[in-house]
């Protein structure tokens, strides 16, 4: 392989030329005695970038700085990291010499201006080449085991389902830890290599001297996961952490070959496992991926700028050419939910205001949701869904169709919006999110909440009267919750309305079998009613609402997983209190909510009842900004009146559709500003 001369390199800053290596023997030597690092005898010179012609061949090998180490070379000659010179020729490439691009030698990593002007060609790059080389690093004792398992997984993967009878996967155990080890490979969590493996035409992955095309590799990971469910001790060799980076490049790879670009954000979201060494490739190492409106958020690259610069700046820009301000639901959702400060950028706190996201976090896991602003309908922010399941009929519009009135100040340090102020927090329940510890009941003491139930107040009033009252009062405790806990839709990618009717009643045999035998309820549902139960809402809790209405008929609950109800009339519930594999179902949409989603229950001042954000707090106030798909929750900040920090989104029941809008006279809301810093 012979490379430009360091005067070359320099020379790329103009954003409309890449410098390229050439593979094969220098013009006056022969193949057969060629070193692969005999110095070129004049300086390469540049090679044009003429957009929609075949391009140089990319290849991205990774060699990790910690452990990178150059290799001897002459002087005036530029060195190699060595996963760099191992896969010279991969397998399959022609003898005759091939021009390569390869971002870690073509770009001089030195020059803020010309990495800043290179990235923004990567997508004409990828798009224009022949074809793509992925160099997963070099062979290891089992690497050629596990590509050759993959190639069976494959081809089994269109045989059907798997069955007793396929002993050589069934038991090939060490196959596949031998592919457990190759979804460790950093290249997987590499953010860099996303553009690659989604643009690029003809990918081929290489790992030593084996290979697999992608769309085997496609498969094969789909096949892993079906294996994983005949066969749950398979589960441990492949731990989820290690299985989904390949899982959500792949299901990536099939969103954009079938759907096109998905918008920068959510696409930022969920690929926030991945790792960078600097944190503004958070967003510049997808610009190739991006929509031109996206591209027109994020601007030119700019190295020469801080990281909260750069975050702060895309928030900005975001509000203003996206005319919406769900981007500050993101902002909290990413350090509200399973995260964890990478090793290398701890975070920015501190250092960037309450409604701008912190891209640098890296979170644990990936969810498909990340919060509720990036529900179905959200066109510039968008869910991470399977395609079958693409289409959505219905939509959040807390503040109905207005545009945001907003204002920065210069150093984006503060947000000033116009909104409406609906009410502050009284009271809050227990929950357990996912890996992280319970946060404790908060109990209510409004005098709305607190307050005995005196719903009948005329002394003539029968005992009869009062007791269906109550029962009438309590019903709709439990329809008013369980429109809560599935936050009103029956899907988690929150694309159909969730059916009322069925929810509640489902809701309410949980609650009164998790009261009476816990036992028999899936575990998390049973322990989010016992830290729930005595939250006073409207002078009633859960406790006494199941007292005051008449036993449900639990009796007929099926005992089989995946069953599911229809037309459920009160006594009659088919559900199984203890499944959660039914998706659409209202044991699993709750289980997404507070666990996965790390919402708890909220009661204001006046009984209104929502799900708040983990970190909510009692005093903190719900509001509905002008722009905002989604109610807020904001804190006061002792910085001065009028002034809020942001905690995060929240569910507020009867508030998600524009309700704030319709009032009239005197019971029309006035808006007025909130300053977030």
């Amino acid at each position: 392989m012979t490379l430009p001369s360091p005067a070359t390199k320099s020379a790329c800053s103009n954003s409309s030329t890449t410098s390229t290596p050439r593979l094969g023997p220098p013009p006056s030597t022969s193949a057969s005695s060629a070193s692969p690092f005999t110095p070129p005898p004049a300086p390469l010179p540049r090679h044009v970038l003429r957009l929609g012609r075949p391009h140089p061949l990319p290849l991205r090998p990774y060699s990790p700085r910690q452990r990178a180490r150059r290799l001897p070379h002459p002087p005036q000659r530029p060195g190699l990291l060595p996963r760099h010179a191992r896969p010279a020729r991969p397998r399959g490439i022609p003898p005759a010499a091939t021009w390569w691009w390869m971002d870690c030698v073509c770009i001089n990593q030195a020059d803020p201006a010309e990495r800043g002007a290179q990235v923004e060609l990567m997508s004409a790059i990828y798009r224009g080449a022949r074809a793509t080389v992925v160099w997963l690093g070099e062979a290891s004792a089992d690497s050629d085991a596990a590509v050759a398992f993959l190639h069976l997984l494959a081809a089994q993967d269109r045989a059907g389902s798997p069955s007793l009878d396929q002993v050589d996967v069934r038991e090939a155990r060490d196959e596949w830890c031998a592919v457990a080890g190759l979804l460790s490979r950093e290249w997987w969590e590499r953010a860099w290599t996303l553009q690659e493996f989604l643009m690029g035409e003809g990918t081929v992955m290489y790992c030593g001297g084996s290979s697999i095309g992608v769309d085997d590799m496609f498969w094969a990971v789909g096949r892993v996961w079906v294996w994983s469910q005949y066969q749950p001790s398979l589960a441990g060799l492949i731990p989820r952490t290690m299985y989904e980076k390949a899982w959500n490049r792949l299901r990536l790879l099939e969103w954009y070959r079938n759907r096109g670009e998905m918008p920068l954000v959510g696409m930022m979201a969920y690929t926030a496992t991945s790792r960078v060494t600097d944190p503004r490739d958070r967003i510049y190492s997808l610009l190739g991926l991006a929509t031109d409106k996206d591209r027109s958020v994020v601007g030119r690259p700019d190295y020469s700028c801080d990281a909260a610069v750069v975050y702060s700046r895309f928030a900005r820009a975001f509000v203003e050419i996206h005319q919406s301000l769900d981007i500050v639901c993101v902002a909290r959702a990413l350090d509200d939910d399973l995260v964890e400060a990478d090793d290398e950028q701890p975070g920015l706190y501190g250092r960037l205001a309450s409604w701008v996201p912190d891209w640098s976090l890296r979170c644990m896991f990936s969810p498909p949701v990340l919060c509720l602003a990036s529900q179905s309908a959200s066109t510039h922010i968008g869910n991470f869904r399977p395609l079958h399941s693409w289409k959505h009929l219905c939509s959040y519009e807390a503040s109905g169709k207005n545009l945001p009135s907003v204002s920065f100040s210069d150093d984006l340090g503060e947000m000033t919006c116009a909104g409406f102020l609906v009410d502050r927090i009284d009271g809050l329940g227990g929950v357990k999110p996912a890996r992280h510890p319970l946060i404790e009941l908060v109990h209510s003491t409004s005098t709305v909440n607190s307050a005995s139930e005196t719903v009948i107040t005329s002394e003539s009033a029968s005992l009869l009267e009062m007791d269906e009252k109550m029962q009438d009062n309590s019903f709709l405790l439990f329809d008013r919750l369980a429109r809560c806990l599935s936050l009103d839709r029956q899907d988690r990618y929150l694309r159909h309305a969730a059916p009322r009717i069925r929810f509640s009643r489902e809701f309410e045999v949980l609650c009164r079998t998790a009261s009476d035998t816990p036992e028999r309820v899936f575990p998390a549902f049973s322990h989010w009613f016992l830290n729930n139960r005595d939250l006073r809402i409207g002078g009633l809790s859960l406790s006494e609402a199941i007292s005051h209405t008449a036993s449900a008929e639990t009796a007929a609950l099926p005992s089989s997983a995946g069953q599911r109800g229809t037309a459920l009339e009160r006594g009659q519930h088919a559900q199984d209190i203890a499944d959660i594999t039914d998706w659409d179902g209202f044991l699993s949409r709750a289980r997404t909510t507070t666990s996965s989603m790390g919402k708890r229950l909220m009661v204001t001042n006046t009984g209104l009842v929502g799900m708040a954000p983990k970190r909510a707090e009692k005093g903190d106030v719900v509001c509905i900004l002008l722009g905002c798909s989604i109610p807020l929750v904001l804190r006061p900040s002792p910085s001065g009146a009028n002034t809020f920090t942001l905690v995060g989104e929240c569910y507020l029941d009867e508030y998600m559709n524009g309700e704030i809008l319709q009032g009239v006279g005197a019971q029309r809301r006035e808006t007025r500003e909130f300053c977030i810093i």
